[in-house]
């Protein structure tokens, strides 16, 4: 009944995207030792909903504005076990 609270860098960030090499989460030296994977707030929700999560919260306000011109440095997904 508990529910599952995720904070990820957003993999549609465009400075991460452009600039990888000069981006913290994307540095190549660091490949493994902070991501293996970059989400977004829309893949993340196709594979919470794969795994049985219902998604009760994509991100907030403020950073689904700025995910929408790609400058949300990071995203919250909050999901339920259905």
């Amino acid at each position: 009944k508990g529910v599952l609270m995720i904070n990820l860098p957003n993999g549609r960030y465009i400075k991460g995207r452009i600039f990888k090499e000069k981006y913290k989460f994307y540095s190549p030296e660091n490949v493994g030792l902070q991501h293996y994977f970059y989400y977004s707030p829309s893949n993340l929700k196709t594979l919470l909903e794969q795994n049985d999560y219902k998604v009760l919260m994509e991100n907030d306000s403020i950073h689904s504005a700025l995910d929408k011109v790609r400058l949300s440095k990071e995203f919250t997904s909050i999901a339920q076990k259905i």
